[in-house]
């Protein structure tokens, strides 16, 4: 099993367009904090220092939770064949193992047939 820290510190050295945006995003989170603990006295325990370091690291596992299944092709790896990687992958997975029958039949005879029309629906959630 892969460390989710290290996971997410070897995907936030990628080169590509989320990284320099989620560098952004840390930066400005960062300047907030530190003006936060700056000027509000109440601010200033290793509670909340804790919790900035700590929700920073939840949020950098959440942005990279987020980009495997972006529109156009629903994957962070598009040079794959369809259903190797990404939404398709899951929802695949979904079509096979779903807990209820009726569901696994419209997985598998309506929503991955029609793929690219549901992909943005089950991506919302």
């Amino acid at each position: 099993m892969d460390n989710p820290l290290l996971d997410v510190a070897n995907f936030l050295q990628k080169p590509g367009w989320p990284t320099p945006v989620f560098w952004l995003l840390l930066t400005g989170g960062i300047t907030v904090a530190i003006y936060a603990f700056a000027a509000i006295p109440g601010q200033r325990s290793f509670v909340n220092v804790w919790n900035l370091v700590f929700r920073m690291s939840i949020g950098a596992m959440w942005w990279q939770a987020t980009l495997w299944k972006l529109p156009p092709s629903y994957t962070d790896e598009p040079g794959q064949p369809f259903g190797r990687t990404g939404l398709a992958f899951w929802m695949i997975r979904l079509g096979k193992t779903a807990a209820l029958r009726i569901q696994a039949d419209f997985v598998n005879d309506i929503t991955l047939p029609h793929f690219y029309l549901f992909a943005p629906i089950y991506q919302s959630q």
